[in-house]
């Protein structure tokens, strides 16, 4: 017995010592040290995914270090290599060890490797989470937005205008995008928009407005035609494109609605012409077919086929004035401007109390060079007879007389147009031109700035930029 006792006692001091000469004796595999040190070497001087394969043998010696699939992910991530980011997300996603970042991540890769649909599915699971930031939130909407997921988009939208109640453009977005699918469920958003200040604001009351006449229509192919319409006046093209497609299939036989599309399409440097000739086919005679295929024709430069679509409108309605304008610019666009000429003319005869007409006639002979005192004065004379206060008037008044040299006049025309008008661009780049010419350029400087970002016209714009590039360079 005291032998066993010896014994015994003997093994409970020596075992431990034992046991841990074991462990010491079985070193970290050289490999696992290596990969270990290279992590820490390329991660300290910012080149992470140099890290990644080590990453890949430290899990193959210690796979239950899933914590490490996100870092591989998000090094992959970094340098643009999406399609290794998101084999990576998903290994962490299986593990359950993805964080909300990483899971944003996840839906910004599948979006870089043309997956849209796995994209919306998992920022939709993102929009879930409380812990989600409003900023990461307007992202994704902008991004499903540009990838043509309009229904995730207005969701994420939705979300974003939920967690930034006092956000204008969040709720001006999440009312733009829903408007073509819930006028109900767009026109809360859109109120409260309206409500604020900027151009978001502005819009936003605008398409309230249109969304109420949409409303009162039983026919839903003719609201998403009405609503198209007006969202294609604003150039938010890829919208209305949302709200006439949505239009042609309530309606596959609305010529219209087929015209539209196509115009729209034509904006959006898409295949105009298969909707239009869809549209030509149903209805040959409609005015909205036919003012849609002389645009489409007129891009082409195809003058002649344009004019001919034009003529026959004009000779439908031969008491508008309107469409001898059309028929004048599709003439300076072809270069005859002695018969442009003659259609300004005829747009005055046709309807001599509109001062449009007198205001085209004097702004287009007075461009192209065309006797001042003939031509010119006498019609824009007449235009501020009709309409003294009009802001277009009195800017087109000021840009006969900058041709014509006297900056004098010019100037107070000019002038008086952005008194009626405070935000009139164009009017602002004519004054900017005067003050140019007469060498006061410490006063063209701030009429150039608000020219720029005011004016929607792209090339008038453009003009405006040179202008300011040229006399004000890194202003």
């Amino acid at each position: 017995m005291k032998f066993l006792e010896r014994v015994l006692i003997s093994l409970l001091v020596v075992a431990p010592v034992l046991f841990a000469g074991v462990v010491t004796l079985a070193p970290r595999p050289v490999q696992l040290t290596e990969a270990w040190d290279k992590v820490q070497l390329y991660e300290s001087n910012n080149q992470g995914e140099k890290a990644s394969p080590y990453y890949l043998t430290i899990l193959e010696f210690q796979p239950w270090r899933t914590d490490l699939w996100e870092r591989i992910a998000l090094n992959e991530y970094s340098a643009g290599n999406y399609a290794e980011a998101v084999t990576a997300y998903q290994s962490a996603e299986e593990s359950h060890k993805i964080s909300l970042n990483g899971l944003f991540n996840l839906g910004s890769a599948y979006l870089q490797v043309g997956d849209l649909k796995a994209a919306s599915s998992t920022w939709l699971r993102v929009t879930e989470n409380e812990g989600i930031d409003v900023e990461k939130l307007a992202l994704m909407t902008d991004q499903l937005w540009k990838s043509g997921d309009f229904e995730s988009a207005a969701k994420t939208a939705k979300r974003w205008s939920g967690r930034d109640p006092q956000s204008v453009q969040a709720a001006w977005t999440a009312g733009l995008l829903l408007s073509t699918q819930s006028l109900e469920g767009a026109m809360p958003f859109l109120a409260a928009a309206r409500n604020g200040d900027g151009i978001e604001a502005a819009r936003a009351n605008q398409l309230l407005e249109v969304l109420g006449q949409a409303a009162l229509q039983p026919n839903q192919a003719y609201q998403m035609v009405i609503i198209g319409q007006r969202l294609a006046d604003m150039e938010l093209w890829d919208v209305a494109e949302e709200a006439l497609q949505t239009a042609v299939k309530f309606d596959p036989e609305y010529a219209e609605a087929w015209a539209l599309l196509g115009e729209v399409r034509q904006q959006l440097a898409k295949d105009g012409w298969t909707p239009l000739l869809r549209a030509k086919t149903l209805n040959p005679e409609s005015d909205v077919v036919i003012s849609a295929l002389v645009l489409y024709w007129r891009r082409q430069q195809k003058y002649d086929v344009a004019l001919a679509y034009l003529r026959k409108l004009a000779g439908r309605y031969p008491d508008e004035g309107s469409w001898q304008l059309e028929i004048g610019s599709t003439l300076v666009e072809a270069g005859d401007m002695i018969e442009a000429m003659a259609a300004y003319q005829r747009a005055t005869e046709i309807e001599s109390d509109d001062p449009q007409n007198w205001q085209s006639l004097a702004v287009f002979s007075a461009t192209y060079g065309f006797e001042v005192e003939f031509y010119s004065l006498p019609a824009i004379t007449r235009a501020l007879e009709l309409a003294p206060k009009d802001p277009q008037v009195l800017d087109a008044a000021g840009w006969v007389y900058l041709t014509s040299g006297d900056m004098e006049k010019a100037e107070q025309f000019l002038q008086l147009a952005i008194a009626e008008d405070g935000d009139f661009g164009e009017a602002k780049l004519h004054l900017a031109q005067v003050y140019i010419e007469t060498n006061r350029l410490y006063l063209a400087l701030p009429m150039l700035k608000d020219a720029v970002t005011e004016i929607d016209d792209r090339t008038l714009a453009l003009i405006a930029q040179r202008l300011l590039d040229k006399y004000f360079p890194g202003q």
